[in-house]
């Protein structure tokens, strides 16, 4: 209790009330804070719903000081909140990170365990080039969105009753000439909705080894590049759950360009969340350009086909390339795609997690998975992206199912 506090143990005592019985204090206030973490970068009003967590942090003697970043319209947006009888400040800055602002951290105070664990943050632009600012400000939004993803990940993991959470390894690489280039963060999380759910991003650079730099647009001739993106796949535990992929990216070579997506991989398709996938991206591809979705939605239910199985991996969704010519118009762009997702697959993971299966539905997901296997690693650009380049191969290779079968 805190005296000095009285609103603040008010509003814990109260928020403590709604827990089931059985559930720990700071387990419960963890999957608040990260539920309201998670809706804050769509719905800035959801900043009560962390104000009251911090205040029944600090009522059980666990105070912290969460920081929720999230680019907005070219602009970083800091939400910061403490639970001071109720109150929030609100600061606003442009998206040029300070010198003490380092990506994807939360900062809390050091006074007690039960607080949410920091993610790693990428390495220091000082281990390659130095970055611009289009660079930059698009790898501080692949990295909160890392955050925000993974939140709400975690958040219906506790849900189910599960404490699982990511574990974070940072890695980096060398460039072909003995330079530094750059590195990411693989980020598991293998739970009891989420079988195994791998969220990595990574900030790249130096020069394309060989002939690979000539099947890269703009870097026919100059074979230096430069990338950052977040790249992202869910493998489900309930069959009647979708698996998912996720990836956005920013590149430059003597071009710059914006790419990626998102695709529904159901083993056991429903209608419902096939419409409700693809009507949520279709609404993030029309507030840019009508022509978007049509274009995107073909793209993809091109790229994601397995010509020697003659079958779609999924059931669609979006996917883009090449998006240049305006940083400012593709950026948002390219932030409305991973709002999309951060709005509709944790709501189909929620209708579907709870849903009875048997051992034929396992039976069907595990050889789907198959499928899925086999795209991936003879298929899938982003993998072959990823070894051509150097990258981490647990991470390249973190797409891949825990288990599969082949009949």
């Amino acid at each position: 209790m805190h005296a000095d506090h009285p609103a603040a143990d008010e509003k814990g005592a109260e928020i403590l009330q709604r827990r089931a019985p059985g559930d720990q204090p700071a387990a419960f206030l963890r999957h608040v804070l990260n539920r309201g973490v998670a809706r804050l970068a769509r719905d800035e009003r959801h900043a009560e719903a962390i104000g009251t967590a911090q205040a029944a942090y600090r009522y059980i003697g666990t105070g912290s000081i969460h920081d929720a970043a999230f680019l907005c319209r070219g602009k970083r947006v800091i939400m910061r909140h403490r639970a001071v009888g109720g109150s929030f400040e609100h600061k606003q800055q442009d998206h040029h990170r300070g010198p003490n602002d380092a990506p994807g951290t939360r900062q809390v105070q050091r006074n007690s365990s039960q607080v949410l664990p920091a993610r790693q943050p990428l390495l220091t632009a000082a281990t390659m080039q130095p970055l611009d600012d289009q660079q930059s400000a698009a790898r501080a939004w692949f990295e909160q969105l890392r955050d925000l993803i993974c939140a709400e990940f975690e958040a219906i993991e506790r849900e189910a009753g599960s404490d699982a959470a990511f574990d974070y390894i940072a890695w980096e690489r060398a460039d072909p000439s003995g330079a530094p280039g750059g590195g990411g963060v693989r980020g598991v999380m293998k739970g009891r909705v989420f079988e195994k759910v791998g969220v990595n991003v990574s900030t790249v650079g130096g020069t394309f080894e060989g002939e690979f730099g000539k099947t890269i647009h703009g870097a026919d001739d100059d074979p230096r590049f430069f990338a950052t993106g977040i790249s992202l796949v869910a493998h489900m535990a309930n069959p009647h759950v979708p698996a998912v992929h996720m990836n956005t990216r920013f590149l430059v070579t003597t071009k710059r360009w914006f790419g990626g997506g998102a695709d529904l991989n159901p083993p056991l398709p429903v209608e419902e969340d096939t419409a409700d996938f693809h009507a949520t991206l279709k609404a993030a591809c029309d507030a840019h350009d009508t022509g978007h979705y049509p274009r995107f939605s073909k793209w993809a239910d091109d790229y994601f086909y397995i010509p020697h199985r003659k079958v779609h991996r999924g059931v669609g969704g979006i996917f883009y390339d090449h998006l240049e010519g305006d940083f400012a118009r593709d950026f948002m762009f390219t932030q409305d795609v991973g709002r999309a997702f951060l709005a509709v697959f944790p709501r189909i993971v929620r209708r579907r997690m709870h849903q009875p299966y048997e051992d034929a539905d396992v039976a069907a997901q595990r050889e789907w998975r198959g499928r899925y296997a086999e795209f991936n690693l003879v298929y899938d650009r982003g993998t072959l992206f990823g070894l051509k380049t150097g990258g981490n191969i647990d991470a390249i290779l973190m797409s891949l199912p825990p288990l599969a079968t082949w009949s």
